[in-house]
C-alpha cells in the first residue's frame, strides 16, 4: 500500500481513471474528491460505496482507499492540510487566519464515518456542482487574488460539507437508536 504526501498548504487537480481499479493508499492529508464524470465503487477503509456524478467524499489522514472504476471517471481532488487555514506572517499570501474555524470542523471530519460514503444531501448538488468547476478554474488560470478565492471556495465548501455530515450523523443516530438524545447532544455540540 502506497502513503500519498503532500508538501503544499493545498493541492487542487484533475485525474481521469480508465482503468477498472486504483491501488489502495492513504494520505497524511485531508481529501475532498468529487466525481465530474463515470461511475463505479469507493472503497473506504474496506467499505464500499457506489459512486456517480456529483458525489463528494471525504477523506481524513490515515483513511486507505481505492477506486473500482466502471466506466471512465474524472475526479477533482481538494488536497489540504491544516496549515492551510493558517495565515503565515513570513508569506504575504492575503490568505484570512481561519485556525479556529478549522479545529471546530476537526471534529466533525474525524467523526463522519456514519455517513454512506457520498456526503451531498439535500437541494445542495448545483451549489457543489458550481463551486468545484470554478475551483478548477482559479487553478487553471493563474489570475489576482487566485489564492484567497480559492481559500474561500474550499471555506465553504467545508462548511456545506460539516453541515451535511452533522445532518447524517444525527439522521443515522434516529435510525438506530431513536433514544440517544445524549449522541444527539454531544453531536450537536
Amino acid at each position: 500500500m502506497n502513503s500519498n504526501h503532500i508538501y503544499t498548504d493545498i493541492k487542487i487537480s484533475t485525474k481521469t481513471i480508465h482503468s477498472n481499479a486504483s491501488r489502495s493508499h492513504k494520505h497524511n492529508y485531508f481529501e475532498l474528491i468529487y466525481v465530474l464524470e463515470g461511475k463505479g465503487v469507493h472503497i473506504i477503509n474496506k467499505n464500499h460505496y457506489d459512486f456517480s456524478k456529483g458525489n463528494l467524499f471525504l477523506l481524513t489522514p490515515e483513511d486507505i482507499h481505492n477506486f473500482d472504476v466502471k466506466e471512465t471517471t474524472t475526479f477533482c481532488f481538494i488536497d489540504f492540510t491544516e496549515s492551510f487555514f493558517v495565515e503565515n506572517p513570513k508569506k504575504k499570501s492575503g490568505k484570512a487566519e481561519l485556525s479556529g474555524f478549522f479545529k471546530k470542523l476537526e471534529y466533525v471530519f474525524h467523526n463522519h464515518h456514519n455517513t454512506n460514503g457520498n456526503i451531498i444531501t439535500g437541494n445542495d448538488e448545483l451549489i457543489y456542482e458550481v463551486l468545484i468547476n470554478k475551483l478548477i478554474d482559479e487553478e487553471q488560470n493563474n489570475r489576482q487574488y487566485k489564492h484567497i478565492i480559492v481559500q474561500n471556495i474550499v471555506f465553504l465548501l467545508l462548511n456545506l460539507v460539516a453541515r451535511n455530515i452533522q445532518e447524517n450523523i444525527i439522521v443515522h443516530s434516529q435510525l438506530e437508536n431513536p433514544k440517544n438524545k445524549v449522541y444527539e447532544i454531544i453531536t450537536y455540540i
